[in-house]
């Protein structure tokens, strides 16, 4: 029987007052501690499995055209490794560097998961997120990729936390990693438009929201004015030339749509986005299946064909109660907010690997947060079964009559 919403209303409550009861007693550096033992284990695993299937996995893989500008990531390299910066670090040095970067993802996931869920599904969440073989598997590959697979989780959770009381240093903290997203993808630039939308729809008071929107977009302006003058004329030319000319080999892969057919033919001639505009007014149909047939894709597509089906089935282990968790999440008032922002970012970041490259790596950023709602979907589930059973004073499990509105 479908639930009535009080029953709905009490579900909520019931999560949220479990969230709060483990929030002062949970062994964070504990949790974290085994979270990061497991991983590299994982890695170990991983690591031996590819030198069975894959040769020169570590070294040789090629790397994601989502990163459209590497000058960044390359300085960042050297600064972690304290080089100069004319000098290129070696391929082992970048690996490790963007394996570390990654594995620290799971630190935003797991409070994102001890917020909503509690300490003990937290743990759970960091345990399965870094052992996911979408994560283990593809670390070698992501590459630069690596600073959206940790910032992605990292903008929700500053979300959570702005949330929980509208303070001016978490707006600013928010609009740095925006920053960092739009100097190496141009999708930071329309998540910051989204996330002043979502600040500025917030719960009043007004005046607290307009400042954390000032305060974003000030963290935003301090990063990316002084970072976008690092970049000199030919270095930015360089970066719009080879951003170009990748967009136009994504969209004529070869598919054998239209779409890629009439690229193969004005290729170089316009700007690939003009080139997709173009096409969305003569034809918008086309255009929209297009882009669901790689969106699709994206979710077995791999650089070799034998690891297709398996990925298929554990991408959809975690899509189904995904989708079941965002949908309770939009039913609850006090996570609605955040459902919807998190559910625009998980649109705007599976559209640009659609459009961009419709490989399944390149979902590795939104890993974190579909297995929170997968997790949330689960307890849910739980929450509901176990309400079912609960005994009535006769002895008799209670079931789950409706009751007559008057």
């Amino acid at each position: 029987m479908t639930p009535t919403r009080r029953e709905n209303n009490d579900i909520c409550n019931a999560q949220t007052a479990g969230t709060k009861a483990d929030r002062g007693i949970s062994p964070i550096w504990i949790h974290l501690s085994l979270i990061l033992i497991l991983a590299g284990l994982a890695q170990i695993l991983a690591g031996w499995l590819k030198s069975y299937t894959l040769p020169k996995a570590f070294l040789s893989q090629p790397q994601s055209i989502l990163i459209a500008n590497r000058f960044y990531f390359d300085r960042l390299i050297s600064a972690f490794i304290n080089t100069p910066t004319a000098e290129t670090p070696g391929p082992r040095v970048e690996y490790i560097i963007c394996l570390l970067i990654t594995l620290l993802s799971c630190v935003p996931v797991y409070f994102i998961a001890r917020r909503w869920l509690g300490t003990a599904w937290a743990l759970k969440a960091g345990c399965v997120y870094v052992a996911y073989p979408g994560l283990a598997w593809f670390v070698a590959d992501v590459g630069p990729l690596a600073l959206l697979v940790l910032l992605v989780p990292a903008t929700w959770l500053l979300l959570l936390r702005w949330e929980s009381g509208q303070r001016a240093t978490v707006a600013l903290c928010l609009g740095a990693g925006l920053a960092m997203m739009y100097l190496i993808n141009f999708i930071g630039l329309l998540l910051l438009l989204m996330m002043a939308m979502g600040l500025l729809l917030h719960r009043p008071p007004m005046r607290a929201r307009l400042i954390s929107v000032m305060a974003m977009l000030l963290g935003y302006a301090m990063l990316v004015i002084p970072a976008r003058g690092l970049l000199s004329t030919t270095d930015r030319a360089e970066s719009e030339t080879a951003m170009t000319t990748e967009f136009w080999n994504a969209i004529d892969n070869g598919d054998g749509s239209a779409i890629a057919k009439a690229a193969r033919l004005t290729k170089t001639s316009p700007h690939p986005l003009l080139f997709l505009r173009d096409q969305a007014r003569e034809s918008p149909t086309r255009l929209l299946i297009w882009i669901l047939r790689r969106a699709w894709r994206t979710l077995y597509l791999y650089s070799g064909s034998y690891w297709d089906q398996i990925l298929f089935s554990c991408q959809l282990v975690w899509l189904v109660p995904a989708s079941w968790g965002w949908v309770t999440a939009i039913r609850c008032p006090n996570r609605r907010w955040a459902a919807v922002l998190a559910g625009g970012l998980i649109f705007c970041c599976w559209g640009m690997v659609a459009v961009v490259e419709p490989l399944a790596r390149n979902m590795t950023p939104l890993l974190g947060i579909t297995l929170v709602f997968a997790l949330a979907g689960i307890q849910d589930v739980y929450i509901r079964i176990a309400r079912l059973r609960v005994p009535t004073p006769a002895g008799k499990p209670r079931l789950n009559v409706v009751r007559k509105r008057k």
